[in-house]
């Protein structure tokens, strides 16, 4: 997939400590509609929802916690977050350490 220029997705660190503090990203969406903020584990698989609702065009900050979806804390292990928007996608590696 190639990236889309306008899109942007900031994290604070590329790894993180979630029981110290939340990871913290800044998102850039260029264009109203269906934004999503999604983590999935290496084998694809979605651990936790942050944001999936209509948003204007704007900057944006979103946390995780280091909680998957049902509020259990994931293990130490290398994460996608994953921004998807009308204007495309875009992925980020993450590192949770503890």
């Amino acid at each position: 997939m190639t990236p889309t220029p306008n899109l942007s997705l900031v994290l604070d660190d590329n790894f993180f400590n979630p029981r110290t503090k939340p990871l913290g990203m800044d998102v850039k969406v260029d264009s109203a509609g269906e934004v999503k903020v999604m983590v999935f584990n290496m084998a694809g698989e979605q651990v936790v929802k942050l944001l999936d609702q209509n948003e204007g065009a704007g900057n944006y900050r979103v946390f995780w916690d280091g909680r998957n979806q049902n509020g259990a804390m994931v293990g130490n292990a290398l994460y996608l977050v994953v921004i998807t928007q009308p204007s495309g996608k875009l992925i980020q590696k993450v590192i949770v350490l503890k």
